[in-house]
């Protein structure tokens, strides 16, 4: 009966997933590159020999000669050691080595630098990109320019730059001929200095100079005090205020019956109004006032006493021009120290 071995196998990308362990003795075959491996009961797959291994395209003889092979000079095609180093010696030294290429004819005769390991270069040496000279602000070196040559110049801006003088600048800036002055630097202005609007004396308090103002330019006068202000005479300003033009105060230290001329003839019209404190220091008395030997309502008849009193006319009170105003007492036993103020109105 024929026998049949059959190899443990897979495709090397399965035996190298799994990366198995094979038993001592095992092999293990890879079906697509018939490549074998034993295992030693330890090693993983991927750690262990392949069998037999001679990846293809390996050299298996060189010249004829196989296994292991010395080679020497001559079986490579090469001149024995040290036979060149003169021929290489002058080829290295000599600049037109290889006038085929235009790289020696445009180098020229200029002299060898060499480039610097690191950092900037020195005088002896090429400058690389990374040369920090290439790219550090420097001061230029000294030049003009023209005023046109300012890129963010203007047309009035160039016009002045360009001015032949101070006149010339003036009448660029539309100043005309006038006196040219300093703004101060600090403080109030100079007399041959501008004012700024700082000064002090633009809001200081000082006395007004010397001038005039009408009534009605008065801002808070009333029509009343208008009327007192321009009134062309004392008799004016009395009337305005509707003042007593009468105020006659009068005491009698003994009083006795009998009539007292306040008037004789009143200078101008009025009306008697008013009997103020009106008392007497002892005893008591009648009191009456008469114009032209009428008794003024209100104001007749009256009894006085110790105690001061104020009393109003309310009738036959008017006076005219010329009229007589008098004081009548009646009843002034034992009386003294009569006083009242007798006061009227235009």
């Amino acid at each position: 009966m024929a026998v049949r071995i059959q190899l443990r196998r897979d495709t090397a990308a399965e035996w190298n997933s799994k990366n198995p362990v094979l038993a001592e003795g095992e092999f293990g075959l890879e079906k697509d590159t018939a490549r074998l491996k034993i295992g030693d009961g330890s090693t993983t797959w991927s750690a262990l020999d392949y069998l037999f291994d001679e990846p293809a395209g390996n050299v298996v003889s060189v010249n004829g000669h196989t296994g292991i092979v010395d080679l020497t000079a001559a079986d490579v095609g090469a001149d024995p050691y040290g036979a060149a180093v003169a021929t290489v010696a002058a080829h290295e030294s000599d600049p037109s080595a290889h006038p085929q290429y235009a790289l020696a004819s445009m180098l020229g005769t200029a002299a060898v630098y060499n480039v610097p390991s690191s950092g900037d270069a020195t005088t002896t040496q090429v400058v690389k990109g990374s040369d920090t000279r290439l790219t550090n602000s420097r001061a230029p070196t000294a030049h003009t320019h023209t005023a046109s040559q300012i890129s963010d110049s203007t047309t009035p801006g160039r016009a002045l730059l360009t001015a032949v003088d101070v006149a010339a600048q003036r009448t660029a800036l539309a100043l005309g001929s006038s006196a040219t002055l300093n703004v101060p630097a600090s403080g109030n202005a100079a007399t041959t200095e501008v004012v700024k609007g700082s000064d002090t004396r633009l809001s200081d308090a000082r006395t007004p100079t010397a001038h005039t103002h009408t009534a009605s330019q008065i801002s808070d006068g009333t029509t009343a005090g208008r009327a007192i202000l321009t009134a062309a005479d004392a008799a004016a300003q009395r009337a305005a205020l509707a003042l007593a033009t009468l105020a006659a105060s009068v005491f009698y230290g003994s009083p006795v019956n009998g009539s007292v001329t306040v008037s004789a003839k009143a200078a101008f019209s009025m009306t008697l109004n008013q009997l103020r404190g009106l008392k007497t220091s002892a005893g008591a008395l009648t009191l009456s006032v008469q114009i032209n030997g009428t008794n003024v309502t209100g104001l007749s008849g009256l009894n006085v006493t110790t105690s001061a009193q104020d009393v109003s006319a309310s009738g036959a009170n008017a006076v005219a021009a010329g009229d007589r105003i008098t004081i009548v007492i009646a009843s002034a036993s034992s009386a003294a120290g009569l006083e009242f103020t007798l006061s009227a109105t235009r």
